[in-house]
């Protein structure tokens, strides 16, 4: 199981992706695919130190949740809003995830859930 320390430095590095893809869509009015593809990777990884553990920190859930509608918001305001769209949801699917003590390789596709 991950240390809390594990998970502060996997929360830090995505957090700042996080900022840097909001602050695009709603300053630049574009997506910074490099800090896009690093979130995603990050929150994944994120998802994994987090499974099992049965005490999740606030700070992650709400960094989480936020940086979810605010691309989702900000969305609006791109001229291709699908990929921010996409984002929100792949950040959305996280935070369930973690809620649920999951990760996403515990989701395959294909293969039912329910046995």
């Amino acid at each position: 199981m991950a240390t809390v320390h594990e998970v502060g430095l996997v929360w830090d590095e995505l957090q700042q992706h996080l900022v840097d893809v909001v602050n695009g869509i709603q300053d630049a009015r574009e997506i910074r695919t490099k800090a896009f593809a690093r979130a995603e990777i990050l929150g994944v990884e994120l998802a994994r130190l987090l499974k099992g553990h049965e005490f999740l920190p606030r700070y992650v859930l709400l960094g989480l949740w936020n940086a979810a509608r605010s691309v989702a918001n900000g969305a609006e305001y791109l001229q291709d809003p699908r990929p921010a769209l996409e984002l929100a949801e792949t950040l959305e699917t996280t935070y369930q995830l973690i809620l649920l003590g999951e990760c996403h390789s515990d989701r395959q596709p294909g293969i039912p859930r329910i046995r």
